[in-house]
């Protein structure tokens, strides 16, 4: 396991201020990704707002992460953007189908006397 990027904290006491920090964001965006992949957009929205909350908190401590964290936490985010891309996409080919239909009821109910 590569240190610094598995989802448990470190135990005992940390040497880099930015650790607490950066393993709950690695949390939250890994919780975001899940549901994220399973169609779950409100808990997306929520954490959104926790992950929101928490580099706040990260810029206003003036925390720094090193360059492999920040490179890590970069990489979920581009994992979460392509399964929220993927859930859109599902959702566009889902209303796409139901207006075929629709035009499909609209016409046949024309059509029939």
């Amino acid at each position: 396991m590569t240190p610094g990027r598995d989802d448990a904290p470190p135990s005992g006491d940390s040497d880099r201020p930015a650790d607490a920090t950066f393993h709950a964001l690695t949390r939250a965006l890994t919780d975001q990704w899940e549901a994220a992949r399973d169609g779950r957009l409100e808990r997306v929205a929520e954490l959104a707002e926790q992950v929101d909350a928490l580099l706040a908190e990260a810029r206003k401590a003036r925390r720094e992460l090193s360059e492999a964290d920040r490179q890590a936490l970069l990489d979920q985010h581009g994992r979460l953007c392509l399964a929220l891309a993927q859930q859109q996409s599902e959702l566009a080919g889902r209303r796409q189908r139901l207006r075929r239909g629709r035009r499909g009821a609209r016409a046949y109910a024309r059509t029939t006397p």
